[in-house]
């Protein structure tokens, strides 16, 4: 399959592009048949560069907001709709869950048309294996967008045909939680299975360590502690990928084999994480900016500090830093090596039968990196894990929380993390219902079937 994601016209996008719609609510939109678009190779591939496009679109506001609703940044501009998320003061109007929603439901709707009518594509030279793998990066993309969905919503209208006009059939209910789960699963074994045991490091297309990755991940949502550590393991053990340096990681020349997939950017078409992130007169807006509690969790000697934490005007106060590149040239990574690592490790000690070894060895993978293998003098822990460090789940939690959130910073998952572990509401002080985001009142108003989430 050709990488055209990046290579192709304006146009291309656009025709595509506008054959989706938002496919809850069904609010008419400019549409083309996707038969006009996908009835050639080149019409799939400039379609899956739409589906890659939709995704580059919503995934800084991803990132953005679950940090933002979580410990470790602040609102500190003048967005209402931020200071919602921030405050946890979410309402169904507000226009960034809104967003959200029909920005993912967008990429949905052209990845069902991808995986739907590729295959019935004709055309002499167009070969069933170039077919399966657009099919099978769509189920990936898929996937992520599903994921997302039901991580801020809980169940959602489960949509897999894709959806070309208006009508009743199309009000869809919502799904179960387990049942959005089980279609990621889904899809991502069906692209596993498909792409196999394939992709290099710093892939900006989903390969098939995309998929066991994200299926590491996912079962780990969902408490498979075995499982998930068993598919981390094997793209730990696959040796296509290896723990280089963490400045080496981000900028616009990243020099590291660990990145299992990110999306590009560039100059031209360039995200906006440095923009609300760096401080006024500096380029950027501070729409966001780190709490004091993520400033005092890195020990002195933690390296990673120097790339999170970064004090562009020089006036002593620091501004998240780690997608720094005022261009937006910067890629956005979505999963990592040093995620298996942290992945694993939990997934080690929370399992039936505790791997507490298990659980040290793959921490202190990620703290050496940390602090170039130096001892650490500070923080919380001062001396490499050991087994006998890990009595309990609630030992590993913080441990593993503790890593992550310094590792994996301003990559979409502090809120997360708190929300899949059951610790948000207490957390954060708010109800058990506000965890949820609201169903997007201009759904509501739309889809006669659709219910509200408890507590709006």
């Amino acid at each position: 399959m050709k990488n055209l994601f990046k290579n192709i016209t304006t146009a291309l996008l656009v025709v595509f592009v506008a054959t989706s719609c938002d496919v809850t609510n069904q609010t008419p939109q400019q549409s083309l048949p996707s038969e006009t678009v996908l009835t050639t190779e080149d019409g799939a591939n400039s379609t899956l560069a739409g589906a890659y496009s939709a995704y580059q679109a919503v995934i800084e506001d991803d990132y953005v907001f679950a940090e933002l609703a979580a410990d470790y940044a602040g609102h500190s501009g003048s967005y209402p709709s931020w200071g919602s998320v921030d405050q946890h003061n979410m309402l169904p109007t507000n226009a960034e869950g809104r967003d959200l929603w029909i920005e993912y439901y967008d990429l949905i709707n052209i990845t069902n048309n991808l995986i739907e009518n590729v295959p019935t594509i004709e055309e002499d030279g167009f070969t069933d294996p170039e077919k399966n793998q657009i099919v099978a990066e769509a189920k990936v993309l898929r996937a992520l967008a599903y994921h997302s969905l039901v991580r801020y919503f809980g169940g959602v209208p489960l949509i897999t045909t894709p959806t070309t006009s208006l009508g009743e059939e199309s009000f869809v209910e919502r799904s179960s939680v387990s049942a959005v789960y089980d279609q990621i699963v889904t899809d991502l074994e069906q692209a596993e299975s498909t792409l196999g045991a394939n992709g290099s490091a710093s892939a900006r297309n989903a390969t098939g360590y995309t998929a066991k990755a994200l299926l590491a991940r996912v079962h780990l949502y969902q408490g498979n502690y075995q499982t998930a550590e068993n598919y981390a393991s094997e793209v730990i053990n696959s040796g296509e990928f290896a723990l280089g340096t963490y400045e080496g990681l981000f900028g616009n020349t990243p020099s590291t084999a660990e990145p299992i997939f990110r999306v590009e950017f560039t100059s031209e078409d360039d995200n906006a994480l440095a923009f609300f992130a760096r401080p006024n007169g500096y380029g950027g807006r501070r729409e966001y900016a780190p709490t004091s509690d993520y400033t005092s969790a890195f020990a002195s000697e933690d390296l990673r500090a120097a790339i999170n934490l970064q004090d562009f005007d020089g006036d002593g106060q620091s501004e998240l830093g780690k997608y720094f590149e005022l261009e937006g040239n910067d890629d956005v990574i979505i999963i990592r090596l040093a995620e298996m690592y942290l992945i694993r490790a939990e997934a080690q000690g929370l399992k039936d039968t505790p791997d507490y070894a298990g659980v040290a060895s793959d921490l202190n993978m990620v703290q050496r990196r940390a602090y170039e293998n130096q001892e650490p003098s500070g923080g919380p822990y001062t001396t490499d894990y050991a087994a006998t460090d890990f009595t309990s789940d609630q030992e590993v939690i913080d441990a593993v929380m503790y890593q992550r959130g310094l590792e994996l910073a301003q990559e979409g998952h502090r809120w997360l993390d708190y929300k899949r572990l059951g610790m948000a509401a207490s957390q954060f002080g708010i109800s058990q219902d506000m965890t949820l985001w609201p169903i997007p009142q201009r759904e509501m108003d739309s889809n006669p079937n659709l219910e509200q989430n408890p507590g709006y």
